[in-house]
């Protein structure tokens, strides 16, 4: 699933008294003060050391004489501010005078005061803000990242690079000795830089990083930065896993912004190859599918299958079959066909999937874009609109909506049929529903692993991870040590959980795991919501917090996690696609109600295993998860 001043008039009435004779008295002469500039900034200053001096003008604008009272420095760092003046006690109208403002911080930190006038104007006392930072006068080095971890890669194959910015937030010169790489491991890691020997005051250089293991075991390794900064050596951590390539039963997955010209968080995408049945010359192969555990099958974009011919899927009189999916914030419709589909190495024939927004499909008929009234959110019928290519969905079940939809009467919102381009809900088989392509695998289908690795509180804006295909059939996808969570014949398990302020706990019968959601959501009303970042939550500080997860088996276990405010996040790191502690409320028309969403962040550090309904493995009977 997707997620994803009034002014009021002021009637002044003034009342003219009359005078004598034909004329009328204007308003009395009175001074007025007018200031320019209304501020000042000094910036950075460095410490014991006095700066530049700032002048403000102040203006006497009106039409009788301004008798000042007195111009002083208030606010909580008035003493590292001065100010002189040329003001002296009065200034007649239309005349201007000088006030002269120096800073002279006495310590590394934001500063701030007033320059305020008292006068016999009206509105006083004026104010002008002043604004400065102390700082040492040396180099400071600021690192974007301090640590960069690059997962599960391939033995002997390159990893893509990921890159650090250095910033000398100080105001000297930062005079850089060496850039180069230490530890253990630091063979199995590249670097690059543009750095170079001297990095100016407020000035930005890159490192970039690369990693190819040599053997499949985890490597560390760090990037070393010596300079004239108090802090040298600074260093970036690195970490990444060697693997080998021979299990043929994986698949990569990178969390990045997404396609071109649009930006996403916490958004898993695959990439995948798709054929004309039977052919090996018209394919396409299209990156950016999101990858979910919520749903069920492949649906492609028709503007990026390129030349590929799906055949179509017809009911039993030859009318094609169309299909309605709703999300959790919209919806899709398309056409029903088969094509063969490349899932890394493995290769399924007449796969049935979804074209999204063919031409031959038109417009969906109302029971898709509405349900007893309310609108299922927005039409997702572009790449933009839908945040991806195309989704491929490995939940645990075979097909997308399985003896509910072989059921007649037909039911709205999923499978339709349309004889003359006029749709009305059928009834299809199971072997014409969109299939969970993992199912169809000839070896390796009894289920999924999701290997994400774990990041920092900051972030990271790029993340490498692996499906692996299958559940217990191969060393890489045993889920020795993991405990399993068994799940209702609608995927879903129980999640109790403290509301923030709340002493009683709440049950969420309806919960899920699910890696296309792209953050925690449940219902808190006790926790703020952003303004900006609708949807997400926003608390005033990081809220540390708990729920615990109960299979229908009984097996439960207490999860912690972090709730970060989602606009600070955004802001603090807007290069960043991964944020790992970013929440939101569940309060889409088209969310599934009373539901505890564990989404992608749920996923970052672990392995997560889906076991496929039909399946047990020991005692374990599918639908299950484990981690």
């Amino acid at each position: 699933m997707n997620r994803h001043l009034h002014l009021l008039p002021l009637l002044a009435l003034l009342m003219l008294a009359a005078c004598g004779g034909s004329g009328s008295s204007g308003p009395p002469p009175a001074p007025a003060v007018s200031l320019s500039p209304t501020s000042l900034s000094f910036g950075k200053v460095a410490l014991n050391t006095a700066s530049a001096s700032q002048a403000i003008t102040l203006t006497n604008s009106g039409t009788a004489t301004l008798t000042i009272s007195g111009i002083s420095v208030t606010g909580t760092d008035a003493a590292v501010y001065a100010q002189t003046n040329t003001c002296g006690s009065s200034l007649a109208a239309q005349a201007h005078c000088s006030i002269t403002v120096t800073f002279t911080p006495t310590a590394a930190a934001s500063t701030s005061a007033t320059i305020s006038i008292a006068s016999n104007a009206v509105g006083s006392p004026a104010s002008v803000a002043l604004s400065g930072t102390g700082a040492p006068n040396t180099p400071v080095v600021s690192l974007s990242s301090t640590a960069l971890n690059f997962g599960n890669q391939t033995v002997n194959v390159s990893s893509a690079n990921q890159t650090v910015t250095l910033t000398n937030t100080g105001i000297a010169p930062l005079n850089i000795t060496s850039i180069a790489l230490g530890g253990t491991d630091s063979g199995a890691y590249t670097l690059a830089t543009t750095c170079g020997s001297v990095v100016a005051a407020d000035a930005t250089c890159t490192i970039t990083v690369g990693f190819e293991p040599g053997a499949a075991s985890t490597t560390s390794a760090s990037v070393i930065i010596t300079s004239d900064a108090v802090t040298s050596p600074d260093s970036v951590a690195l970490s990444g896993t060697g693997v080998i390539a021979t299990s043929a039963n994986t698949l990569p997955i990178t969390i990045d912004m997404g396609p071109p010209g649009i930006t996403t968080a916490n958004i898993a995408y695959a990439t995948v190859t798709v054929c004309t049945p039977g052919s090996s010359s018209q394919c396409s192969t299209i990156d950016h599918i999101q990858v979910d555990t919520g749903s069920y099958g492949l649906r492609l974009f028709a503007s990026e299958i390129g030349s590929v011919l799906p055949t179509p899927v017809t009911d039993g009189s030859g009318n094609p079959i169309r299909e309605c999916v709703v999300y959790a914030d919209g919806y899709t419709w398309g056409s029903l066909g088969k094509v063969d589909v490349t899932l890394g190495s493995r290769t399924i024939s007449r796969v049935a999937i979804q074209v999204l927004s063919d031409s031959a499909s038109g417009a969906p008929p109302n029971t898709c874009a509405t349900t007893d009234g309310t609108s299922n959110g927005t039409y997702e019928n572009t790449v933009a609109s839908f945040g991806a290519r195309g989704i491929l969905g490995i939940g645990v079940f075979a097909q997308d909506c399985g003896e509910y939809c072989v059921q007649t009467p037909a039911h709205p919102q999923w499978y339709y049929s349309c004889p003359g381009g006029t749709c009305s809900p059928a009834a299809v088989s199971l072997v014409n529903q969109i299939q969970n392509p993992l199912t169809l695998l000839a070896t390796d289908n009894n289920g999924v692993v999701v290997d994400l690795p774990a990041v920092a509180a900051a972030g990271q804006n790029t993340l490498q991870g692996t499906i692996y295909f299958g559940v217990q059939t191969q060393a890489n996808n045993d889920p020795t040590g993991a405990t399993w969570y068994t799940l209702t014949g609608n995927g879903t398990l129980v999640t109790n959980y403290t509301a923030v302020g709340k002493n009683t706990v709440s049950s969420f019968t309806n919960s899920f795991v699910d890696l296309g959601s792209n953050g925690l959501f449940f219902a808190d009303t006790g926790i703020t919501g952003c303004t900006t970042a609708v949807g997400f939550y926003c608390p005033s500080s990081p809220l540390s917090l708990s729920a615990t997860i109960v299979g229908a088996n009984n097996a439960q276990v207490t999860t912690p996690f972090t709730v970060d405010n989602a606009e600070t996040d955004f802001a603090n790191f807007p290069s960043a696609a991964v944020y790992p502690h970013i929440a939101g409320n569940n309060s889409s028309p088209t969310a599934p109600t009373n539901a505890f969403d564990w989404g992608s962040p749920f996923y970052l550090g672990r392995k997560v295993y889906h076991l496929f309904e039909n399946n047990t493995l020991g005692t374990i009977v599918a639908p299950a998860i484990a981690f």
